[in-house]
């Protein structure tokens, strides 16, 4: 009897647990099953990384849309997703929330790794989300203006060469507010970074300032930053009869080139709002000792008027190791609003806050710089040197920019 039952209840034992554990068996076996580009991959890519990864873009290797451009790079894209080389961010967003923020979840991370280590399949393509657009040509549309700088200028092969500086004319007959900007190089090989700036007719023929106030500067080109979009109602001002000005930072590269460089703007239908201003919180006097890791470097700003802040851009060079904002505020509260914990100088990235930044008057700004000038830093050309400010890249900057409107 005591037999019987117990057959019995092992019975109804087995079939409630065959009916209740199947779906858990699927479950457990869909999260066992290698991703593949289709289904899980590709939809990472088209988030995160397409924008900069499509055919036609400037300093990517390898484009990210089609599996067939992918997989030659499976192992590669494991590489620079592990180690966060890739996407290129280098702020901490435990800080704050950033709008711009395109590093990867962890989990993310995870299954690209999965992904390569299982084979880099691809899939079923009836899996495949609709392929994104990328419109050739500029990333802010159409622009209302382009100008070039007026000349072939012919780089040497061989360097240093200081900063170029090329003024054209617009040829506006009315103000315009600027709505966005590109700047566009016209040969990648040698044009490492450009900078426009606007001379409006009253500010003289005077090289700009590109140390601390930011004198009429409008945009840059850099690797990590290629054009602005100001938000509704914000521009920058080009007054009738300017003058725009490229200041173009050449790297020769052992081969005589030529380049004549660009820049398109879009201008609002309406006067902006609000003047967006750029400044620099530098500090152009210091001196880094050899083979010293951790040289600190500080540089303040106070602010007279309530302002907004939109954005920082840290600029070191190649023994740039960290860069902190840090708020001071009248009430006596102290906020981190920015530590770019790995500071990579080769990614000039803006960093926008997601909410926005009120900085009341008598707000401190205070930009803390931490220099590795040893032979740990790969990228330090010359860790013996006692290093100075410069342009050159030999040489070291500290500037924490910034973009604001007053309130």
């Amino acid at each position: 009897m005591l037999s019987r039952q117990r057959s019995a209840t092992l019975a109804v034992f087995l079939g409630v647990f065959a009916m209740g554990a199947a779906p858990v068996f699927a479950q457990d076996r869909a999260r066992q099953r290698p991703p593949t580009f289709s289904k899980e991959i590709v939809r990472i890519f088209q988030n995160r990384c397409q924008a900069c990864h499509h055919q036609g873009m400037p300093f990517v290797p390898m484009s990210l849309v089609d599996y067939r451009e992918v997989r030659p790079w499976a192992k590669s894209i494991k590489k620079k997703v592990f180690s966060r080389e890739m996407p290129p961010w280098h702020a901490d967003s435990s800080v704050r929330e950033y709008a711009n923020d395109i590093s990867l979840p962890q989990e993310e991370v995870d299954l690209i790794v999965r992904w390569v280590d299982t084979g880099a399949r691809a899939g079923n393509p009836a899996d495949l989300p609709p392929a994104k657009t990328f419109e050739d040509g500029w990333k802010i549309g159409p622009p209302d203006l382009v100008l070039d700088m007026g000349l072939d200028f012919k780089v040497p092969a061989e360097g240093p060469l200081p900063y170029q500086y090329f003024r054209v004319e617009t040829g506006l007959d009315e103000d315009q507010w600027v709505s966005a900007i590109e700047a566009r190089p016209g040969n990648l090989d040698v044009v490492r970074q450009i900078v426009i700036y606007v001379q409006n007719p009253e500010d003289g023929a005077a090289i700009p300032d590109g140390g601390q106030l930011g004198n009429g500067r409008l945009g840059i080109f850099a690797r990590g930053s290629t054009s602005t979009i100001f938000r509704e109602g914000e521009g920058k001002l080009i007054k009738r009869g300017a003058k725009i000005v490229f200041q173009v930072h050449y790297t020769p590269n052992g081969n005589v080139a030529t380049d004549r460089s660009s820049v398109g703007l879009r201008f609002h239908e309406a006067p902006a709002r609000k003047h967006v201003i750029t400044r620099g919180i530098a500090e152009t006097r210091f001196e880094i000792p050899p083979h010293t890791p951790d040289f600190l470097i500080y540089a303040t700003h106070t602010f007279a008027r309530d302002v907004t802040l939109i954005s920082m851009r840290p600029l070191m060079h190649y023994r740039g190791k960290e860069f902190k904002y840090l708020a001071h505020y009248p009430d006596g509260r102290d906020e981190t609003l920015l530590h770019v914990n790995r500071y990579n100088y080769d990614w000039q990235v803006f960093y926008y806050a997601e909410e926005p930044i009120r900085l009341p008057a008598g707000t401190v700004l205070e930009c803390i710089a931490i220099m590795d000038n040893s032979h740990d830093n790969f990228k330090n050309p010359e860790p013996h040197a006692v290093v100075s400010p410069g342009d050159q890249t030999y040489q070291e900057k500290m500037i924490g920019w910034i973009d604001y409107t007053i309130d």
